[in-house]
């Protein structure tokens, strides 16, 4: 729940305190009762929200095909220079090149969009990252 952003810190420790100290399951149970058991329905968030998160799908998904069409073309380069010894083994890279630039038109991605997809993409990490550092703390002073 912290990791995910429902809990700020205050609450986080407040909830993770009362946890200490519960000695029954309901007393347990109390503290996820006002936490949505789901994230926030795609219904009641705004069509520029609905928007965003399909675009920070689309850079993930665009930024895997990246990496992947990277390494295979790295694979495909070694095996034919290396394994095959072929004279020709360097169209791999022209091929490559094009193939990255296609992602970001498949994705429909501009540089300007990239750039700012991934800004938010390092500051949705950062923040997680320090929720769970925030939680392994928290957890540390707990005793688990």
């Amino acid at each position: 729940m912290f990791a995910d952003g429902y809990l700020d810190v205050g609450e986080f420790e407040e909830r993770t305190g009362q946890a200490a100290v519960a000695r029954t399951r309901g007393e347990l149970s109390m503290l996820f009762d006002d936490v949505p058991a789901e994230p926030v329905a795609l219904e009641k968030r705004t069509a520029s929200e609905v928007e965003l998160d399909e675009k920070l799908a689309a850079k993930r998904k665009m930024d895997a095909a990246l990496y992947t069409t990277l390494i295979g073309g790295l694979a495909v380069y070694f095996v034919q220079e290396i394994g095959l010894d072929l004279d020709y083994a360097w169209v791999v890279w022209p091929v490559v090149g094009i193939l990255a630039v296609a992602w970001y038109t498949v994705f429909d991605i501009s540089d300007e969009e990239d750039e700012i997809l991934e800004e938010l993409l390092e500051k949705e990490r950062s923040d997680r990252a320090e929720r769970l550092k925030l939680a392994a703390e928290r957890r540390k002073e707990l005793g688990k």
